[in-house]
């Protein structure tokens, strides 16, 4: 077997990069995951997107690869109105900017008698292939807040008791 030894290479067409063909992953190819199923429980009782304890960041090993955000969450909605609702959404933040990905206002609703207290669970399921174009830390969290027009008094991500999953695939491009 032979052994190359260098102390550096250019590249021969400058801003092309130097690649060996088979370190570079095939476009499609999952480059690397990062998981977590040990979030908290969350609770909001406002209007105002509130931070749930779905956070995981990845860090892309190119600029053009893609991220593949799945986070699955037993969410639940109280309140006393006629129509209760909450939403959730998955904001991205790159270097202290943060950029909503996936808004899903409203899409927990329950829908009950008047004057009657009650809540919604349910399994929410939120998935994003997103281009985010860095190679710096990128991070993605899940958000709730109660619908403004409703009787919802609280909306929840119930983590600890029924589990949680969030997972960032990285997938060459």
């Amino acid at each position: 077997m032979s052994q190359l030894y260098v102390n550096t290479i250019t590249e021969k067409t400058s801003g092309n990069g130097v690649q060996i063909p088979d370190l570079v992953p095939a476009a499609g190819s999952v480059i690397q995951v990062v998981q977590d199923n040990s979030f908290a429980d969350s609770v909001a009782s406002s209007i105002a997107w509130s931070d749930t304890n779905v956070s995981l960041t990845i860090t892309p090993s190119a600029s053009s690869s893609k991220v593949l955000v799945a986070i699955t969450v037993v969410q639940r909605v109280d309140g006393s109105g006629t129509i209760v609702r909450g939403g959730y959404r998955i904001v991205r933040t790159i270097s202290g900017s943060a950029t909503t990905v996936v808004n899903t206002e409203g899409s927990l609703e329950h829908i009950q008698s008047r004057g009657s207290a009650g809540e919604l669970s349910g399994i929410g399921h939120y998935s994003y292939l997103d281009s985010p174009a860095t190679t710096s830390s990128v991070q993605y969290k899940l958000q709730m807040a109660l619908n403004p027009d409703t009787g919802a008094s609280a909306v929840r991500a119930r983590a600890s008791t029924y589990g949680t999953n969030a997972v960032l695939m990285e997938i060459a491009q």
